[in-house]
């Protein structure tokens, strides 16, 4: 099996919103995607292709921290691979390609929501987001700089389509 990673196409959106309603067994996340593209909030979006089918799909979306940090903040929202190709390397490839179009692009830190031991292995560390505020903060809510960085304190916000999750 044998998989690239690509920028999202217009062609891929019926693709993405499927795998992401499969992957989550529910509508959330695709209809978060949906929101954050018709909005332009997506900073990068990324899929994993295989013979011409989307497997995987991350995205990224831009946060903004008050006070000002002087550097640029992304967040990682959501991952997704289809249930049947999970644990195939699928998200790790998708989660590195995305860390290091991040860095080229000059963004100095991540953040993502998710389980420290599957995002912990790409070096995101729960105590470079405890100085944050928002609403899912906790033991999952986690961030990877790419850069020195002096320690990321305030209120951190995402794109207004996140308003919407529970």
């Amino acid at each position: 099996m044998h998989f690239t990673i690509r920028s999202e196409h217009s062609e891929d959106v019926a693709e993405i919103d499927a795998m992401l309603r499969a992957a989550f067994g529910q509508a959330a996340e695709a209809d978060l995607v949906q929101r954050l593209r018709v909005a332009g909030d997506l900073a990068l979006s990324l899929v994993a292709e295989e013979d011409g089918a989307v497997v995987g799909h991350v995205g990224f979306v831009p946060v903004t921290l008050e006070p000002e940090t002087g550097y640029r903040i992304w967040g990682l929202a959501p991952l997704s691979v289809l249930p049947h190709r999970q644990g195939e390397g699928i998200g790790s490839a998708l989660v590195e390609h995305g860390i290091a179009a991040a860095a080229d692009a000059g963004i100095g830190l991540v953040l993502v929501l998710g389980d420290q031991n599957y995002y912990g292995r790409f070096g995101f560390d729960t105590t470079l987001a405890a100085g944050l505020e928002v609403a899912w903060a906790g033991p999952y809510f986690a961030g990877l700089a790419l850069c020195a960085l002096p320690p990321a304190r305030g209120r951190a916000s995402y794109p207004v389509a996140f308003d919407d999750l529970s």
